[in-house]
């Protein structure tokens, strides 16, 4: 009863009705980058398909006339080793284990380990005549075996083509069929593997074909049949690295890097693709950024010519309009930097070994303009389990270096499982909470906080330690400790509020904890909220240091809580001028979006609200945040093999963007605090124009009304 008592204090859950399922947000299903693939037989209803495994583990049928996935299945045990058919099913491997599908349905309907097979299911992973791959630096595909003869698919990298010829005439043969590929290989790389099945036509008298399916460099997959490409899938988005959103023309535009070293740009309204640009397979990616308005900054590296390229992209287009390369050390990490006086974005490429740093910019006269007084940065190393703590120095050759300025190394009963920094250049809309009596509480605001977890080594007696570290001075500010609980951990750091959540061994549950930082200063806090306008009226045009190396106490607040779903990853809803209400966003293990309102993560919750409490919007305390199905902002949606969920502001304050992407992409617009800087969907303009119109002719007729009985009375 009491969490039904708590249901109904909240606010109504923002749910959807069905007609506006789609409207705000979309889902794009992916399989990832293909391992194996096999052309399976015609199905009774005349449907042709194709199963292929992932390097991503999943297993998935497809159409293979439009590529559709018909059904697909993520599997987390092992690595999928082998994939083979017979008699209408599947086979996988994984390691020993051997798994029986219904190609149709996707059901499991049987699981041995090898040593349980019989003779006839043995035969079948036995015999791992797999010779589809690279072969003396040639890709080819499996023999296919028709009309009595058997072909091989060999790519053709100098002419951009695939040649199907007969086997025993190697690569250099006479082909049977050719497809010239030279557009398809240009924009999506070198084919990485080639599948081929074949066919007898039945109209053009007997005479064969072949269907071939392609992997290409970035992961694309086509299927190329009669000389064209039937259908190509983008599976880049399967393996997405880093995510940004940008304004351009009036619309909102996603970037998405990902690790086949492909970029994309999609449009937001229904996640399109605008234009890709893929970069050389050798160059893999370091980090991007908005360098400035409408244009983006990608930084790539080059182990073998050790250097990094950055390249600046106009949005809108696609274009490079600008490059640049710098000598690049293997280890190196990238820091961003304040913006410039130019306004522009930089950023820092920094090498923690060698004590060496490289402003990374467009060109000469912009490093000049960078200012790298008072920069200080950090990194969290798991490797060594220590936090360590950097500033910057200039050299006599001119050169930037990097100083150790503090490190924090934990014991070695310790070891960090997570970490979590707020956005520097987060938007504060008001640094003070107002309580029921009027009183103040002023918010601790320092981006230069991190927070650190780490468990115990020891699993007999588990134990999770928290951190609170000033990153310029090494400060511990707070520390806590989690008796009986454990990592991994998930945690957002927002303004003065950290949020995360760990497993508790002892409640066999998972549990969520919030911490809140505020200024400790009784005097202060005592001021009412009318002292404080004046104070802040009064002093308008001062200007307050605030500095790591003048600490202030700090007054910390925390609760816990018990949710009852299992958290892989968790954001926070940010808006431009950070007047809505935050949401928490987690992902679940059933890979869905559950939105908490950052009301039920409040630490002052009481359990006998006063009337100040209840003049304040406290809400009562429980120890079990409740679950609405109406929260679930993915719905009915399963966004597959979920990693990361990212937010963005938007030129409305009222709304959020939200990215969360694994396998697969949903995409979607929040409003926290609901629409209340724009007309709902239902508003009737009709009515709304009617209204002015009548309102303008009332005018009109009372205004003729008037000066004709004004007429009247002159005439008297």
């Amino acid at each position: 009863w009491v969490g039904v008592a708590l249901a109904v204090l909240v606010p109504a859950a923002q749910g959807l009705y069905p007609e506006q399922a789609g409207r705000y947000d979309w889902h794009v299903e992916n399989v990832g980058r293909v391992k194996e693939a096999v052309f399976l037989p015609k199905w009774e209803d005349g449907k042709r398909t194709i199963a292929v495994t992932t390097f991503e583990n999943v297993l998935a049928v497809m159409n293979l006339r439009t590529g559709a996935i018909l059904w697909r299945k993520l599997l987390a045990d092992a690595n999928l080793d082998q994939l083979r058919s017979d008699a209408g099913q599947l086979f996988t491997a994984q390691g020993t284990t051997i798994s029986c599908w219904d190609m149709k349905h996707g059901s499991v309907v049987w699981e041995k380990e090898q040593s349980e097979l019989t003779e006839e299911e043995s035969a079948l992973f036995k015999n791992d005549s797999n010779d589809q791959g690279r072969t003396d630096g040639e890709v080819r595909s499996e023999a296919y075996e028709l009309e009595g003869n058997r072909y091989v698919a060999y790519v053709d990298r100098n002419k951009g083509a695939v040649n199907v010829v007969s086997e025993g005439d190697g690569p250099k043969g006479k082909p049977e069929q050719t497809f010239e590929l030279a557009s398809l290989f240009s924009e999506h790389g070198s084919p990485q593997k080639v599948f081929l099945s074949g066919y007898v036509s039945k109209q053009q008298q007997g005479s064969i074909g072949f269907r071939v399916l392609l992997v290409g460099g970035d992961s694309s997959l086509s299927l190329l049949q009669q000389g064209e490409v039937v259908w190509l899938r983008e599976e880049a988005l399967a393996s997405i690295k880093s995510t940004l959103t940008v304004e351009s023309s009036g619309k909102t535009k996603i970037l998405a890097m990902t690790s086949a070293g492909k970029l994309f740009a999609m449009d937001s309204e229904d996640g399109s693709i605008l234009w890709t640009k893929y970069f050389a397979a050798e160059d893999s990616f370091l980090d991007m950024w908005v360098y400035k308005t409408a244009t983006l900054a990608v930084l790539m590296k080059n182990s073998e010519r050790k250097e990094s390229m950055l390249f600046l992209f106009e949005v809108g287009n696609g274009n490079i309009v600008g490059t640049n390369t710098m000598p690049f050390t293997s280890g190196a990490s990238v820091v961003k930097l304040h913006p410039s006086g130019s306004g522009y974005n930089g950023a820092l490429l920094v090498n923690y070994e060698d004590q060496q740093a490289q402003v990374v910019a467009e060109n000469d006269a912009a490093l000049a303009d960078v200012n790298l007084d008072s920069t200080y940065f950090y990194n969290v190393d798991n490797e060594a389990n220590a936090v360590c703590g950097y500033g910057l120095s200039k050299q006599e050759d001119g050169e930037v270096g990097v100083l150790q300025l503090w490190s924090f190394v934990l014991s070695e009963q310790e070891r960090i499982v997570g970490s979590a920094s707020p956005n520097f250049f987060q938007k504060i809309y008001s640094r003070t909470k107002v309580l029921g009596d009027r009183s103040v509480l002023y918010k601790y605001v320092n981006p230069n906080i991190v927070f650190v977890a780490a468990e115990a080594v020891d699993q007999q007696d588990p134990k999770l330690s928290i951190y609170l570290i000033d990153t310029v001075t090494g400060r511990v500010v707070y520390r806590i400790a989690h008796k009986g609980a454990q990592g991994p951990v998930n945690a957002i750091f927002h303004e003065n509020w950290v949020v995360y959540q760990y497993w508790s061994v002892r409640g066999n549950r998972y549990e969520v904890s919030v911490l809140e930082l505020y200024e400790d200063e009784p005097l202060k806090h005592s001021q009412s909220i009318a002292s404080h306008i004046l104070e802040v009226m009064s002093n308008m045009n001062r200007t307050n240091v605030v500095s790591s190396y003048a600490p202030i106490n700090v007054r910390v607040l925390g609760q816990s809580y018990i949710i009852g779903i299992g958290i892989k990853a968790m954001a926070v809803t940010t808006t431009s001028l950070g007047i809505t209400a935050n949401q928490v966003l987690v992902g679940t293990l059933s890979d869905q979006v559950y939105a908490i309102d950052k009301k039920l993560l409040d630490p002052r919750r009481p359990e006998n609200p006063s009337k100040t409490d209840k003049e304040e919007g406290l809400i009562p305390y429980t120890e079990y945040i409740p679950l609405v199905p109406q929260r679930f902002v993915s719905y009915t949606h399963e966004i597959l093999g979920l990693k990361q969920i990212s937010c963005y502001p938007t030129t409305r304050e009222s709304s959020v963007l939200m990215l969360a992407h694994g396998v697969d992409l949903f995409y979607t617009r929040l409003m926290p605090s609901k629409s209340f800087d724009t007309l709902e969907d239902d508003f009737t303009y009709s009515l709304l124009v009617t209204t002015i119109l009548a309102l303008f002719i009332a005018t009109v007729v009372l205004y003729s009304m008037v000066q004709k009985d004004n007429l009247k009375r002159n005439w008297v």
